[in-house]
C-alpha cells in the first residue's frame, strides 16, 4: 500500500510575504506523516499522494493546494501531478509514459460500435503509436548506463516555440551541451535520400513508405530549442542532435557517408555521447543552472490533445453514451444505492464514473457541467450528479446550474 505524506510549508520565515487575501504562493518545505490535520497558518501545501515503482525507478507524485488563512478554506489549485524519477546512475525529470493520444484512441474505440468504419484504421494508428513509444521506452533503457548523475532526461518534451510549437522524443541536459534525440522505431531497411530530404522505408514485405526527414527534423528542434533558450536569458549552451534507430534489426542504408554522424544505432549512444563530452569540455551550467532549466522545461511542457472527433470526421452522436462495465465489456452500469452496478454480470463498482468521464474528457471537451454529465453518463437525478462531481473535487467556476467543472485533473490522471 502507498504511503501517504504531507508536503507542507515552513511558516517561521514567512512573515508578512502574503497576497492581500491572506493567501501564502511560495516557501520552503518539509515532509511530513499524514494525519489528516489542518496545518494552521499554511499557505501552500504540496501533498505527497503516492509513490510507485516502474523497474527500480521511484516516481513521486504531487498535488498541490491552496490554504487561506482568513476564511480556513483549503482548495486544489493544481493537479498536475510531477514526476520525478530517480534511478541509481542519473536522474529522469520526466518519466516515459505511454503517449495520451493512445488513451484517447481507446476511449474512442471504445465508445464506436464495433461495427463502425473507422474502428480498423484507428487500431492501426494505435499501433503506429506504441511502436514508437515503444522504440523511445528502449532508448530511455539503454541510457540507464549512463554514469554517476550528470545526466537530466526528458522525454516527450513539448514547448511553444516560435512560429509553433516543438516536441523532441529526448532530451538530455548537462552541465556541458544538450542532446535532443530523435528515435525511430521502424523494422526492415531505411534508406535516407539526401536529394528530396526523405525517409525511405522497405517493410519486410516488400511495401515501400516515404517520411519525413528526421535529420531535418531534429535540427528544427535544435533551432527551436535555442530560440526558446534564448528567450528565458539562457545562451551559449552547446545543442548537439542524433537520430537513433531503437530497432536492432533495421538495415540502414544512405548515399551520404557522412550521415553516421547524425544518424546511430541504439547501442552506439554511449560512443557519440562520449564523443561530445570530448569536444565540450568547458562547464558551462552549474547545478543551479541546471535545476532551474529544469524547472523551465517542466513548467512550460504543453502536452498536445487532438481534436480526435475532427480528425477522424466522427459527430459527436456516433458515440455510445453510458458507463462502462470493464467485466463484461458493455455500456451497461446503473447508478444504484450510491453504487455502479452492471444490469448484465451484477458487477459493481463505486467510481466506474470516473473512466467515463475521463472518456468524455479525451473526446469531448475538457469541461463538463450537470447536464452535460447526466446526458453522457445516463444518469436521471441532478442531485446524484452533483455529489458525485463534488466529491472529485474539481476546480469548478459560476454557480448552481450554471456551474462548469474542469476535468483538467481527469485527464492527467488517465496518464498515470
Amino acid at each position: 500500500m502507498d504511503e501517504l505524506f504531507r508536503l507542507t510549508d515552513e511558516f517561521s520565515s514567512l512573515k508578512d510575504d502574503c497576497s492581500a487575501d491572506g493567501r501564502i504562493f511560495f516557501s520552503q518545505g518539509r515532509i511530513v506523516p499524514h494525519d489528516g490535520r489542518i496545518i494552521p497558518h499554511v499557505g501552500r501545501i504540496n501533498f505527497f499522494v503516492k509513490q510507485r515503482t516502474f523497474f527500480k525507478t521511484k516516481v513521486l507524485f504531487f498535488d498541490t493546494f491552496i490554504f487561506t488563512k482568513n476564511t480556513g478554506n483549503l482548495s486544489l489549485i493544481e493537479n498536475i501531478s510531477i514526476k520525478i524519477s530517480i534511478r541509481s546512475g542519473y536522474m529522469i525529470i520526466k518519466e516515459c509514459e505511454i503517449p495520451l493520444k493512445v488513451h484517447m484512441l481507446e476511449a474512442l474505440m471504445r465508445r464506436l460500435p464495433p461495427d463502425h468504419a473507422r474502428q480498423p484504421i484507428l487500431n492501426l494508428d494505435i499501433k503506429k503509436i506504441k511502436a514508437g513509444y515503444s522504440g523511445e521506452y528502449r532508448v530511455l533503457s539503454t541510457l540507464n548506463a549512463l554514469p554517476e548523475k550528470e545526466y537530466l532526461l526528458f522525454h516527450d518534451l513539448r514547448l511553444i516555440g516560435s512560429p509553433f510549437p516543438f516536441q523532441m522524443d529526448i532530451l538530455i541536459l548537462t552541465s556541458y551541451f544538450l542532446l535532443i534525440i530523435e528515435v525511430k522505431n521502424m523494422a526492415g531497411e531505411i534508406y535516407f535520400d539526401n536529394t528530396f530530404n526523405q525517409l525511405i522505408r522497405t517493410n519486410t514485405d516488400g511495401k515501400t513508405e516515404a517520411f519525413d526527414d528526421p535529420i531535418l527534423q531534429v535540427n528544427r528542434q535544435r533551432q527551436q530549442l535555442l530560440e526558446w533558450l534564448k528567450s528565458k536569458k539562457i545562451f551559449n549552451i552547446p545543442v548537439e542532435t542524433l537520430v537513433v534507430s531503437a530497432n536492432s534489426s533495421t538495415i540502414i542504408r544512405a548515399e551520404n557517408r557522412d550521415i553516421n554522424r547524425k544518424v546511430i544505432r541504439k547501442d552506439s549512444i554511449f560512443i557519440k555521447i562520449g564523443e561530445f563530452k570530448e569536444k565540450y569540455k568547458k562547464k558551462i551550467l552549474s547545478t543551479r543552472d541546471m535545476k532551474r532549466i529544469s524547472t523551465l522545461l517542466l513548467d512550460e511542457h504543453t502536452p498536445y490533445i487532438p481534436k480526435l472527433l475532427e480528425s477522424y470526421g466522427i459527430p459527436i452522436n456516433a458515440l455510445q453514451t453510458g458507463v462502462y462495465c470493464h467485466k463484461c465489456y458493455a455500456f451497461s452500469m446503473e447508478r444504484r444505492l450510491r453504487k455502479w452496478i452492471c444490469r448484465i454480470c451484477l458487477h459493481s463498482s463505486n467510481d466506474a464514473h470516473i473512466s467515463a468521464l475521463q472518456d468524455y474528457v479525451c473526446l469531448v471537451k475538457p469541461t463538463i457541467t450537470n447536464s452535460e454529465f447526466r446526458q453522457f453518463l445516463q444518469l436521471k437525478s441532478p442531485s446524484s450528479a452533483k455529489k458525485l462531481l463534488t466529491s472529485l473535487k474539481l476546480n469548478h467556476s459560476g454557480h448552481t446550474k450554471g456551474r462548469v467543472y474542469s476535468l483538467r485533473s481527469i485527464i492527467e490522471d488517465r496518464t498515470k
